[in-house]
């Protein structure tokens, strides 16, 4: 749901034709030959105050059965429905004016993430606080408005047990059910991997396989959690008189050993309690002459930016994890990805840095590659930049920022800078600006890619997506 909003204005920017104004001022429902054409961008009127009453009944819109009949159970009665569907432009003009129809679709499904945001905790910023009464009485209201202001007046009414859900029951389900942030059920979920094991061991009988996993799962960690206690408690504790002396300096020449190995292999062992314990190292990591990583799209001054040779070698990282930092305060770790291979396609995250120590300033960029230097892991990012957006965005009026590739006054390509990776905020999400690219290449377009002509490049606009969990 996070995507849908920005994949509609592209989709829907296509449709041509307008309603008869004399057919409009009578509010009479016009035949769905398309929507109105974009020639105005006046603001959308689509949020307006709530209405906690259902729609009113008869609203013949695309969802209400009337004589001409919408309920269709096969292709031949939908061929049917569509030779005589009728639109009521004159409900869709009450609610958005002189909005053009891609602006109101793209504005409900805005909408509808931002709802649906709120209700399962999936915020893309910021992480909700805890819910109470009061905000779920603001979410059931925020609901019934959405069905009220949005889909009624551009689908008509539905009639349909998700939408009634919406307009009547979010307020008695949050009653009856406590807090639904806990409907994001991934953490539980990754929990199953734990018994899936334990599966293979039953008999497969639907009716008792459940206990006989069960009695092995449960088994199993309390066999784990004991020999965790024990091996703890052999660590801990020192133990008096001479053994104990002697059997303390065997495990501290072990640790100490352990110790050196570790140093001086560049790394920290996680645990040195015991003796024969490998020792991660960094060999793993891939060298890579200067010249080599300048050949990747957008990285021709790299070594310029590193200060170092093109013929210097360096560590470079497919990935590395941050702790971010959301508006709200929050901590998480992330996954940090600068891969021009990952599982056959390349990943590279986008991410929101700091380009200055000490500075409260944050800028938007796409990491194309981690380096290893010995003042820490730095972070070669292709720096993006806000550009106006059309008047009315329903994207922009939720907070999702335009954006393009930089390019400065100086240079021939798309700006690069190195910032050091402990300044690196958070990983974002950014889409294509679709109905930008439609309304330029066509509706079949793909987006230009890295290695793309930069005049493809820099006409090219995105968006900040807001609407992405990045919580998890």
């Amino acid at each position: 749901m996070n995507a849908f909003p920005f994949t509609v204005p592209g989709i829907f920017a296509r449709m041509g034709g307008n309603p008869q104004p004399e057919e409009v001022a009578a509010g009479q429902p016009t035949k769905a030959d398309g929507a109105p054409a974009p020639a105005e961008r006046a603001a959308g009127g689509g949020a307006a105050t709530v209405n906690a009453a259902p729609p009113a009944e008869g609203n013949q819109g695309s969802g209400g059965a009337g004589d001409d009949g919408d309920d269709a159970d096969s292709d031949e009665d939908a061929a049917k429905v569509k030779s005589g569907f009728k639109y009521d432009w004159g409900a869709y003009r009450a609610a958005f004016k002189d909005t053009p129809f891609d602006q109101a679709v793209t504005a409900m499904f805005a909408e509808y993430a931002v709802l649906y945001a709120r209700i399962a905790g999936q915020v893309g910023e910021s992480f909700p606080p805890t819910m109470t009464l009061d905000i779920g009485e603001e979410i059931s209201n925020q609901a019934t408005a959405w069905v009220n202001n949005y889909v009624t007046p551009i689908l008509g009414q539905l009639n349909s047990t998700k939408v009634h859900k919406l307009l009547r029951h979010v307020l008695d389900a949050i009653k009856l059910h406590g807090n639904l942030v806990n409907g994001n059920t991934a953490s539980n979920e990754a929990l199953h991997k734990d018994d899936k094991p334990f599966y293979l061991r039953t008999n497969k009988n639907p009716k008792t396989f459940t206990q006989q996993l069960v009695r092995q799962a449960v088994g199993a960690k309390a066999i784990m959690a004991k020999l965790v206690a024990e091996r703890q408690a052999w660590r801990l504790p020192r133990r008096r008189g001479r053994r104990g002396r002697a059997a303390h300096r065997v495990r501290g020449s072990v640790c100490a050993a352990a110790a050196r190995r570790a140093q001086q292999a560049g790394s920290s062992a996680a645990d040195m309690s015991g003796a024969g314990i490998a020792v991660k190292r960094s060999s793993h990591l891939q060298r890579m002459r200067i010249e080599a990583l300048a050949e990747h799209p957008g990285l021709t001054n790299v070594g310029e930016l590193l200060g170092v040779e093109h013929a210097d070698t360096v560590t470079v990282l497919k990935h590395a994890f941050i702790d971010a930092v959301f508006e709200c305060g929050t901590v998480r770790r992330q996954h940090v990805r600068a891969s021009p291979d990952c599982r056959g396609k390349p990943w590279f995250d986008s991410v929101w840095y700091q380009p200055t120590a000490g500075v409260a300033q944050y800028c938007i960029g796409e990491v194309r590659a981690i380096v290893r230097t010995a003042s820490g892991d730095q972070a070669v990012v292709a720096e993006m930049v806000p550009v106006a957006s059309e008047p009315g965005c329903p994207l922009v009026e939720r907070g999702c920022t335009r954006l393009q590739w930089h390019r400065r006054a100086t240079e021939t390509d798309c700006a690069v800078r190195v910032v050091p990776l402990a300044r690196v905020r958070r990983v974002i999400h950014v889409v294509p600006d679709f109905k930008e690219l439609a309304d330029r290449r066509g509706f079949d377009a793909a987006p230009a890619e890295m290695d793309a002509p930069i005049e493809e490049r820099l006409a090219m606009h995105y968006f900040l997506n807001v609407f992405r969990p990045w919580d998890v």
